[in-house]
């Protein structure tokens, strides 16, 4: 009986988080994203810098709500390991996000910041970092609905 409702709770606490990270990650990335560059008395270079230092905030308590996670899927036992591979991708994005997008948009932040030009990209980075939040975005919606 202990360990029925032990699992219970664990996969609630899944369920709440996924459902808590992706709110999260609906208000950073998509809303107030958009509400800031549409700030009038906000200018560019201060919209970049306060981007920057939002998205790399975000980025750690995403690493945090991710190994949560991964943590949990553990406890919760064989019947929910079907979620072990939503929460791998979730961290590869994350992995893909920290160590090369961010990296990445910050040397263009740098160079739009000091006027220079910048290199020509057939997809940029934020575009690809977008389309990451994106996916994000389902896998836990479908990780909080599962």
């Amino acid at each position: 009986m202990r360990s029925v409702w032990l699992h219970f709770w664990l996969r609630r606490a899944v369920v709440l988080l996924a459902i808590y990270w992706a709110g999260m990650l609906v208000g950073v990335s998509f809303l107030a994203t958009l509400a800031k560059f549409q700030a009038p008395s906000l200018t560019m270079p201060v919209a970049l810098d306060v981007g920057r230092a939002t998205f790399h905030l975000f980025n750690r308590v995403e690493w945090g709500c991710a190994l949560a996670l991964l943590v949990l899927v553990f406890l919760t036992g064989k019947r929910l390991r079907f979620r072990l591979p939503l929460v791998l991708l979730l961290i590869g994005l994350l992995v893909l996000q920290t160590f090369w997008l961010l990296p990445g948009m910050d040397a263009r932040i740098d160079l739009l910041l000091r006027g220079q030009p910048l290199p020509t990209e057939k997809l940029s980075l934020h575009q690809i970092y977008f389309y990451c939040e994106l996916l994000k975005g389902i896998l836990l919606f479908w990780l909080g609905c599962s």
